[in-house]
């Protein structure tokens, strides 16, 4: 009897398994598609329904960078092609150089103006970037997760702290084109799991696709790639073919930033005066509110006066609690085992280093604290001249603060209680 019971309990569970086992393919299979209608969920919330319609501008009107950014796609829409691609005559007079200046999104300002002579005049494709920018943002952020545990529940929970995060739904709202954050996403996609021998070729075909999107995330995403050769170059010491693919990828870049009609303005025009105003404070990530913004992120949190808009960087109370206990853990791993932290470091000094230097780059040589300069290391002009051409910094913490997330995720998921774990899953 005591067998018999032991057999049915043991074929119930072989059922579970295999029901289970049907429906995790089931939902991995269509993932895309729930993800899909989560974005048109979360556009509908976001924008309203009635400005869903392409033809409707009046809210583009009423936020100044989304109205420029509409201006320069209706000139750039009608008038004749001309070359370089991008270049937009018509569109004023100090900034009557070129489509990807205009925060236009390149991208689709290209491929709608191709069939313009199908286009109502008040045609505008914002409210389709913005249900792309949360597709895109939640199932990058699902898939990379999903690779690294294998658990779809877990996978799932973990996209929605991507768009939620603050600095997308910050940018969302008021830069659209700096809310393609997908964009960094996707190349940590391709730095943990794309295949080796293929990889410089998505690297370069990653590098044009955010030329039409914002140069910001090119400069992030080259620092980015310029670990991941460095890496394979001390993984594999084939030097020759390396240079061969930096070279090629650079190449290749710069020829499409050509024809999309970057260099259609001259150097010093392109030079900011941001730099060391705009950038991250060290306290930045504990930041929830900009200090002439009348919205706080964070109920707990007050703001800190001082910072700026371009330099808004605050994880989220969810994240920073999360944040704390993974250091917790962290350090009580580092004393139970003396030699963790030389086999984390070893393992993981790739991205210790993108971490260093891209926190570096958005703080700036001017460095504030709690919203005052604390220290102002002087540097020569010629170098001032180079690193102004981005003078809003604080975006370059952007890398940084979604592999924050990523890496917080995959230790969390790691340091699970098996018991716990077989609910996720």
């Amino acid at each position: 009897m005591h067998n018999f019971i032991n057999g049915k309990n043991i074929k119930y569970d072989l059922n579970i398994k295999v029901n289970r086992s049907i429906y995790m393919e089931f939902y991995k299979k269509y993932s895309a598609i729930f993800f899909a209608l989560l974005a048109i969920f979360l556009t509908i919330c976001f924008l309203g329904l009635e400005n869903l319609n392409f033809q409707n501008t009046k809210w583009l009107y009423k936020i100044a960078d989304v109205s420029n950014s509409q201006n320069g796609w209706i000139f750039f829409k009608n008038d004749i092609w001309h070359f370089p691609l991008g270049k937009n005559p018509n569109y004023g007079l100090d900034i009557a150089t070129s489509i990807v200046f205009s925060d236009s999104i390149p991208l689709f300002a290209f491929l709608f103006k191709i069939f313009k002579s199908f286009l109502p005049e008040n045609f505008q494709y914002f409210s389709f970037w913005i249900f792309l920018c949360f597709f895109l943002q939640s199932y990058l952020a699902f898939l990379i997760i999903y690779k690294k545990t294998n658990n779809l529940f877990y996978s799932f929970l973990s996209s929605l702290l991507f768009i939620l995060s603050p600095i997308f739904l910050y940018r969302l709202g008021g830069n659209l084109s700096l809310a393609g954050q997908w964009l960094i996403l996707l190349g940590y996609y391709i730095y943990f799991f794309a295949n080796k021998n293929k990889s410089n070729y998505f690297w370069t075909i990653l590098l044009i696709l955010s030329t039409l999107v914002h140069l910001y995330f090119t400069a992030m995403l080259f620092v980015i790639y310029g670990f991941f050769i460095l890496q394979t170059f001390l993984s594999t010491k084939k030097i020759n073919k390396i240079i061969v693919n930096y070279s090629f990828t650079i190449i290749s870049v710069l020829i499409f930033m050509y024809i999309f009609g970057y260099f259609e303005t001259e150097f010093m025009g392109s030079v900011s005066r941001g730099y060391g105003v705009f950038g991250l404070d060290i306290l930045g990530i504990f930041d929830p509110q900009h200090s002439t913004d009348d919205l706080n992120w964070s109920f707990f949190l007050k703001n800190i006066e001082g910072t700026t808009g371009e330099g808004f960087n605050y994880l989220g109370l969810g994240i920073i609690i999360l944040l704390f206990f993974i250091i917790l853990i962290f350090f009580a791993e580092v004393i139970k085992n003396k030699k963790f932290f030389n086999l984390f470091l070893k393992k993981n000094i790739f991205f210790l280093f993108i971490v260093i230097l891209l926190t570096s780059w958005a703080i700036t040589t001017k460095i504030h604290f709690g919203g005052k300069e604390i220290l102002n290391i002087p540097i020569p002009n010629y170098i001032l001249g180079a690193l102004s051409i981005f003078g809003a910094t604080g975006r370059f913490f952007w890398p940084v603060y979604y592999l924050i997330i990523i890496f917080s995720l995959f230790y969390l998921y790691e340091n699970l209680n098996k018991k716990l774990l077989s609910f996720f899953y």
